[in-house]
């Protein structure tokens, strides 16, 4: 699937992203919850059928990286500017996970 995006919805796209994924990192139990049961019903096909399952929908940590790479890829300057500065775009924490493809 490729997606077309306005301006205006990879903005959007981009806000309640970086909004959810601050109240994960913030460890609100709230988000977390409503995150991992969404992630469940999808793997339930609730929102219809699809051709990923996550092995359990309950790791939300386990989409971490997949949630800056989405970032990252809506918002390419600032991996630029990253780039150019020599700074990371976001604070690593330790991992041996690996992205989805």
């Amino acid at each position: 699937m490729n997606l077309e995006l306005s301006d205006r919805e990879q903005m959007l796209l981009e806000s309640v992203l970086r909004m959810v994924l601050s109240d994960l990192l913030d460890g609100d139990p709230m988000v977390v919850e409503d995150y991992t049961a969404v992630l469940t019903n999808l793997n339930n096909g609730v929102f219809g059928e699809k051709q990923y399952k996550f092995d359990d929908p309950n790791d939300w940590m386990t989409t971490l990286l997949d949630l800056r790479t989405l970032l990252d890829r809506l918002n390419p300057e600032w991996v630029e500017i990253c780039k150019e500065r020599g700074v990371e775009s976001y604070i690593e924490e330790d991992s041996d996970y690996e992205p989805l493809d």
